[in-house]
């Protein structure tokens, strides 16, 4: 898993949202995404502060690309190391 934390400003939120407030949430989210990723085996986290929430994809999109790019390669190489078997072969 490849979680992706969006640190920068948010046009839209910053209407709905005091500054302060947005940095506490800004803090908790990335808390929670960093314990997210790590719950998993090599799950990874990747902040962008350089983009909002609601446009991540539009802002950043070589990061999206990338960790789609990056985690399909996570899944490629597992699939391409010989699984053990899970009980030993009785002859």
């Amino acid at each position: 898993m490849i979680v992706v934390t969006a640190r920068g400003h948010d046009d839209t939120q910053s209407h709905l949202w005091q500054d302060d407030v947005l940095r506490q949430i800004g803090t908790l989210k990335a808390g929670l995404h960093a314990r997210l990723a790590s719950s998993v085996p090599r799950g990874e986290h990747r902040t962008l502060h350089d983009a909002g929430h609601a446009w991540l994809r539009e802002e950043r999109q070589d990061a999206v690309l990338r960790a789609i790019h990056d985690l399909l390669g996570m899944v490629r190489r597992d699939h391409a190391e010989p699984l053990a078997p899970s009980h030993p072969a009785t002859h």
